[in-house]
C-alpha cells in the first residue's frame, strides 16, 4: 500500500487516470499563541485555510483527466495551462523569494529532533517520524509555556503542514525530519552559510 502512486494509470482503461488521495488532515486549530508565531513564519495563513479545506474529487478527477505528463500541462478547452510556483504562493500565502531550500537528506535525525523538538524521536524510519507520534507529544500547549516550548510546537505544526499536506510522502503517516533542519531559526531569514 505504501508503494502505490498517488496518481496511477488504470490497467483496464489505460487512458483514464485515477486519483488516489491520501491527505493527512490537520483538524485541530492551532493555539492562539502558536498561531501568532505561525504568522511570523508566514505559515499562519496556510495553517488557517487548511482547517476548512475540502477536496473536490470531481474537480480533481477532471483536472487529472486533462493532465498531460509529457508536457506537464493541463489541456483545457481554452488552451494549455499549467500551475506555477507563483500560483501556489498566491493560493497558500507562502513566500517564494529568498534562498532555495536544498541539501541532502542525511543528518543525525535523533539529535536534531532532541535539539529542536525537545524530545527524543522514536521509531525513526530513515529519518521519518510518525505524524501520530507528533500528535501524542505536541497536542496541548500549557498555559504557562515557555518561548522555547512554543517554538517547538510551531516547528511541529509546520512539520505537519509540510509532511501531511504540502509534500506528503507515500507512507501517508510519516514526515521526514529533514524539514526540521530548515526550521532551526524560525524568526530570522534563512541563511545557508
Amino acid at each position: 500500500m505504501a508503494d502505490e502512486p498517488l496518481l496511477r494509470l488504470d490497467e483496464r482503461h489505460p487512458y483514464e487516470r485515477r486519483l488516489t488521495c491520501y491527505w493527512n488532515r490537520i483538524d485541530q486549530v492551532p493555539h492562539p499563541d502558536i498561531l501568532s508565531f505561525l504568522h511570523m513564519t508566514d505559515f499562519g495563513y496556510v495553517s488557517m485555510i487548511i482547517q476548512g479545506a475540502k477536496l473536490n474529487h470531481s474537480l480533481i478527477s477532471a483536472l487529472v483527466e486533462r493532465w498531460r505528463p509529457e508536457t506537464h500541462t493541463f489541456h483545457l478547452p481554452s488552451g494549455e495551462a499549467t500551475i506555477t510556483l507563483q500560483d501556489v504562493a498566491y493560493q497558500l500565502g507562502l513566500p517564494v523569494e529568498g534562498h532555495d531550500i536544498t541539501g541532502t537528506a542525511e543528518d543525525n535525525w535523533f539529535l536534531l529532533g532532541r535539539e529542536l523538538l525537545g524530545v527524543d524521536p522514536v521509531d525513526l524510519d530513515g529519518g521519518r517520524v510518525l505524524i501520530t507520534w507528533l500528535d501524542q507529544h505536541f497536542t496541548d500547549l500549557p498555559d504557562d509555556a515557555s518561548i522555547q516550548l512554543k517554538e517547538q510546537f510551531v516547528r511541529v505544526h509546520i512539520l505537519r503542514v509540510i509532511g501531511g499536506i504540502l509534500m506528503p510522502d507515500k507512507s501517508r503517516n510519516k514526515v521526514h525530519l529533514m524539514w526540521l533542519r530548515h526550521l532551526r531559526f524560525l524568526w530570522t531569514p534563512y541563511d545557508d552559510t
